[in-house]
């Protein structure tokens, strides 16, 4: 639900529509836009940048002993509160949109197959609990077209007929027993549906593009995220490795698992703030999850992100109040995600509420158009076509994300929106065989244009995977173009990337990632404001167009 919280249009980009050469828009010598956006970056200041830092972290002292902005704390409400009255103050219109999530835990699982105990298994989040032991065969659908070594057929448990053929014609016995699937072909919550139809007792799945039969990485794909859910029966993961040699050796007696987990329904809250352009109805849109991790500060995860946005907001209105840049074309959408740290609730449950309707009714039409039953028998043009009708349709035409774009030992990294250095990983969710990208290539304009921003600056960049692990997941679900910068995490630095960026090899990124040392002093000033201006300038670029990507 929104409630509003402001509606004063802003009208500093508006006065000046229709009076260009009052605003530096005519007479053939205004700058170019890239030009304006590439002097409006230099704005920014290391000195404006801490200051803001400051303000910021003092927010989470309010929790008390421990500071904290985690999800629900003294420390997040008083950040909320202090974004919404900033931004209200700047001519932003201002909304809440309120949204109810569920926090899941694991907390015991077992799981044998045969005499075999295994200790190497994942139960997929937001699966349900087992309400104690299930003991039952394994079953495999179809097993003549597995071939060990090589991929399992992927679309085997998408259809009713896959499991009526495995009853009628294989003798299998689904009811009460356990059904082991592999990743692919179609979502796999379609597989489990079906299963669960079936009246199987709990699945097991595997992934579904291996390294090679010797792969032991475990699938752990979370479930789709609802208050409600609709699986009902306990979902595990195991590896390809495992799941071969199950299927080579006839394992199939004797499964044995016991899952118990813990789930709770909270309530959480974005804020969103917009800045009108001369298109009220096309907005470029940036975002960084509001909460810190429980018992930190949260400076550099993800305070950091969110004093861009802030900082950015400021100095956006006063150069557009001085005429220092053109009125801008495209509308600004700030988002300060709730429940990022507890599981990107925030953005999922935004990306829902506004895109979710459309791209149904979409895909429906699509699939009478081509006479296809599901989204999963649609081909590569097919999922092109669309991907182009949602962007057409959909107000927000980019995203761009900020996490932890400060860290002390870390580096410039850049989402690498065309996936062409990063596919060949297997972690990436984009690529053959999984999630595609958005159509006509708004990602790779996106990558590009934060690239040449870096360039601008003689400062080196890395490419970073699609993991999914951000908040532009919501969005390229609904095939968003998407993009955005990160400096690392709690990972380690290697050889090269000292190389390239300085600090020290073989040490964490952020050694405060998710700790209570994650203050202020945790933040490296000259990286964040490095990140602010070429954030600033390629979103102000897209700000200033009437075609974004154009």
């Amino acid at each position: 639900m929104n409630k509003a919280l402001h509606l004063k249009k802003h009208v500093l980009s508006a006065i000046c529509l229709g009076v260009l050469t009052a605003c530096g828009g005519g007479g053939g010598s205004s700058p170019s836009i890239s030009q304006q956006a590439e002097t409006f970056s230099q704005s920014f200041t290391e000195s404006g940048i801490s200051s803001s830092a400051v303000s910021f972290d003092a927010h989470a002292t309010a929790s008390g002993e421990v500071a904290s902005r985690e999800e629900g704390s003294d420390g997040l409400k008083a950040a909320q509160e202090d974004i919404k009255s900033t931004l209200i103050n700047l001519g932003f219109d201002v909304t809440e949109q309120s949204f109810s999530y569920r926090v899941w835990n694991k907390n015991s699982a077992t799981l044998s197959v045969g005499v075999d105990a295994l200790n190497n298994f994942a139960v997929i989040k937001y699966s349900p609990a087992s309400n104690g032991e299930i003991n039952g065969d394994l079953v495999w659908l179809n097993p003549t077209t597995y071939n060990p070594g090589s991929a399992h057929a992927p679309t085997d448990g998408c259809a009713d007929t896959d499991f009526q053929e495995a009853i009628n014609n294989n003798g299998k016995v689904i009811i009460n027993n356990i059904v082991m699937l592999q990743a692919g072909g179609c979502d796999t919550e379609q597989k489990i549906l079906l299963a669960q139809k079936y009246k199987a007792a709990a699945v097991i799945m595997f992934k579904s593009q291996p390294t090679g039969a010797d792969d032991t990485s475990v699938y752990d794909t979370a479930l789709p995220y609802r208050l409600n859910p609709v699986v009902t029966i306990p979902i595990l993961g195991i590896s390809y490795n495992k799941a071969e040699s199950y299927f080579r050796f006839n394992v199939n007696k004797d499964i044995i698992l016991n899952v118990d987990v813990s789930q709770e329904e909270r309530n959480g809250k974005n804020i969103i703030a917009d800045l009108k352009g001369r298109n009220e109805n096309q907005f470029v849109m940036v975002g960084a999850h509001l909460d810190s991790a429980a018992g930190s500060p949260g400076a550099n995860n993800n305070g950091s992100g969110v004093v861009a946005m802030l900082e950015y907001a400021k100095v956006l209105v006063e150069e557009l109040g001085k005429n220092a840049i053109d009125p801008l074309r495209s509308s600004l959408r700030l988002a300060f995600w709730g429940a990022g740290e507890a599981g990107k609730y925030g953005s999922a449950s935004y990306a829902e509420a506004n895109f979710d309707a459309k791209y149904q009714q979409i895909l429906n039409t699509l699939l009478v158009e081509t006479g296809k039953a599901t989204y999963a028998e649609l081909s590569e043009g097919e999922v092109e076509i669309l991907s182009r009708r949602m962007q057409a349709s959909n107000a927000i035409k980019a995203y761009i994300n900020l996490d932890s774009i400060a860290s002390v030992n870390g580096f410039y990294g850049v989402l690498d929106g065309d996936i062409s250095s990063t596919s060949s990983d297997s972690s990436s969710a984009y690529g053959s065989g999984k999630l595609p990208l958005p159509a006509d290539g708004g990602q790779y304009h996106i990558e590009n244009s934060f690239k040449n921003a870096f360039l601008g600056l003689n400062t080196n960049m890395v490419p970073l995977l699609l993991d999914n692990k951000g908040d532009y997941e919501a969005f390229g679900k609904y095939h968003v173009p998407f993009g955005g910068l990160f400096s690392g995490a709690d990972g380690t630095k290697s050889e090269s990337l000292m190389a390239t960026f300085g600090g020290e090899a073989n040490k964490p990124f952020d050694p405060c990632h998710k700790k209570d040392c994650d203050g202020i002093d945790n933040m490296d000033t000259k990286v964040l404001l490095t990140n602010t201006r070429v954030m600033a300038e390629v979103v102000t670029t897209y700000l200033l167009k009437d075609d974004i990507f154009k």
